[in-house]
């Protein structure tokens, strides 16, 4: 069975492989897989986002994994936050696709996608494994923004464009 795409695991939300069961079973593998103990995890504004960012949280915190919900941000403000001080983390995205579809962008401690072998290792453990009949949780939450995390991508823009500049051409009103 084939869960990856060239982009991570897309699908329509409610449906294989987007079901709450399945993101929970992803968490714990992607877990074990990768040995990571830190991670953060990030979301888009999809209506589905919400029940797949908690069902993706319970897997990994049930693996044993230390979990920093950055909320809903830009999938580059978490490949940068990633980079500064996780071993990995997860995005909840479907970028591009309809408002029905919804998807999981898992990354490495450098902010940057899984390797296809590891992809290929969490597929065949994804396979072998089910979950117990007992994981029927409700998955809703809020959305938030961490802002002291944001912060720190804005102050390492800073460092990369001269703000005033881009003020002068772009005045804001």
């Amino acid at each position: 069975m084939k869960i990856f795409g060239t982009d991570g695991i897309r699908g329509k939300a409610g449906e294989f492989p987007i079901t709450p069961e399945n993101i929970y079973k992803l968490g714990y593998v992607f877990a074990n897989v990768s040995g990571f103990k830190n991670l953060a995890i990030a979301w888009d504004t999809r209506e589905s986002s919400l029940w797949i960012a908690n069902a993706m949280i319970s897997g990994l915190k049930d693996a044993g994994i230390k979990i920093k919900k950055l909320g809903c941000i830009p999938t580059p403000v978490l490949s940068f936050l990633i980079n500064t001080k996780f071993d990995g983390g997860v995005m909840i995205t479907a970028s591009h696709n309809p408002f029905t579809d919804n998807g999981l962008k898992f990354f490495n401690s450098k902010g940057e996608k899984i390797s296809d072998s590891m992809e290929n290792e969490i597929t065949a453990e994804f396979e072998k494994n089910s979950i117990p009949a007992s994981i029927r949780k409700e998955f809703n939450s809020i959305f938030f923004i961490d802002e002291k995390e944001i912060d720190k991508y804005f102050q390492h823009l800073n460092t990369k464009l001269n703000l005033r500049i881009i003020k002068r051409i772009y005045p804001v009103d």
